[in-house]
């Protein structure tokens, strides 16, 4: 009864289609959980991670300078995940002071979290429409050159049923632009959505993030087919994630989590080496996130499990934002205009951060 069909479809040919879905899908699929539950997992190892195996920790470091930049070692990585988490809970404790609250730091964060929760589905829908408008008004047109036109918007949608466990996310548009992108959200509980969290989300998976960069080189015609199809995260994810820092449209509870996501982004650097490299077990990365973040225990162990699955994934984020800060600071020096800059690093295409540091040095 998942299977939902855009065009009707004749009682008997949708009959035989779940009939074979169920034969041949669910079956198999029972099948693989079954074996996993009573057979594989009885026999799995009790630690985590590559630090664990034999040569892990050379695989780990290996995986770091493929996914970062030569010479970058584990350590580098974790102290700046530290540097970055006692600097953002500062500027998180001066937002509690400037509010005068009276609690603890954590207290705060968990009075912010309850705070301003959505009511309906119509009205988080709304709010998203309103908040990719106020970005190509307040954000790209002081950031970027050129204009954004209504059929280069993206398109907003609830997240379908089947993939309700995913809270929010971007399917980026097909490679000739014939398909729109579209920022999926999960609104079938409206009310553990909080109105102020928005904002962020739309700067990261919408204008000028996730879809500006991706309808960008969809649009360049001089960029290799190859490039437009390849995926590099270091420069998505952290371009994605420096656009958060445009702070034009936030309001002071929007700065709130701004750097609540920041936050989050900064402990993955730790926990992400620390399971890799320095043998970490599961209860202390839970009570490292449990401290800093106001989580459920279901959200930190999905967490902790993505960068068990996913080696030097989650460290793209902060580390390609950070060279993406330090090449703006090298290129402003020199008297040029930010918009220049943000077209220096578009032009060069999806590519490793590498050959972004080669490319926007000269």
């Amino acid at each position: 009864n998942q299977f939902n069909h855009s065009k009707q479809i004749p009682t008997q040919i949708k009959k035989k289609f779940l009939q074979c879905i169920s034969k041949n899908c669910i079956n198999s699929i029972k099948k693989v959980i079954l074996f996993l539950q009573t057979e594989y997992i009885h026999k799995c190892r009790q630690t985590l991670g590559l630090s664990s195996l034999k040569g892990g920790s050379s695989y780990y470091r290996s995986i770091i300078e493929s996914e970062i930049i030569p010479g970058t070692t584990p350590d580098m990585i974790s102290k700046y995940g530290y540097s970055e988490m006692k600097r953002i809970n500062q500027e998180i404790n001066k937002l509690r002071i400037r509010k005068k609250f009276k609690g603890s730091l954590q207290e705060f964060k968990l009075f912010m979290n309850q705070s301003h929760k959505m009511k309906t589905k119509d009205e988080i829908m709304t709010h998203l429409q309103k908040l990719q408008k106020d970005c190509i008004k307040k954000i790209h047109s002081k950031y970027f050159h050129g204009l954004i036109q209504t059929n280069q918007h993206y398109q907003i949608k609830p997240v379908p049923k089947e993939l309700g466990n995913n809270f929010a996310y971007y399917i980026g548009p097909d490679i000739h632009n014939k398909r729109k992108g579209i920022f999926y959200i999960d609104v079938s509980k409206p009310d553990v959505i909080n109105k102020d969290e928005l904002a962020v989300l739309s700067i990261h998976e919408g204008i000028p993030g996730h879809h500006y960069q991706i309808n960008y080189h969809n649009t360049k015609k001089d960029l290799p087919l190859y490039m437009k199809c390849q995926i590099y995260d270091g420069y998505s994810e952290g371009w994605a994630l420096y656009c958060e820092s445009f702070d034009d449209i936030y309001t002071e509870d929007e700065t709130y989590w701004r750097y609540m996501y920041d936050l989050h982004r900064s402990l993955r650097l730790i926990i992400d080496i620390c399971i890799h490299y320095y043998k970490w077990d599961y209860q202390r990365c839970f009570h490292l996130m449990k401290t800093h973040l106001c989580y459920d225990t279901k959200e930190i162990k999905d967490e902790i499990y993505r960068y068990i699955c996913l080696p030097g994934q989650a460290l793209t984020y902060k580390m390609g934002e950070s060279i993406l800060f330090e090449l703006r600071s090298l290129f402003l020096q020199q008297n040029k205009s930010i918009k220049d800059f943000h077209q220096k690093i578009l032009d060069v295409g999806p590519c490793p951060l590498i050959v972004l540091m080669d490319y926007g040095l000269k």
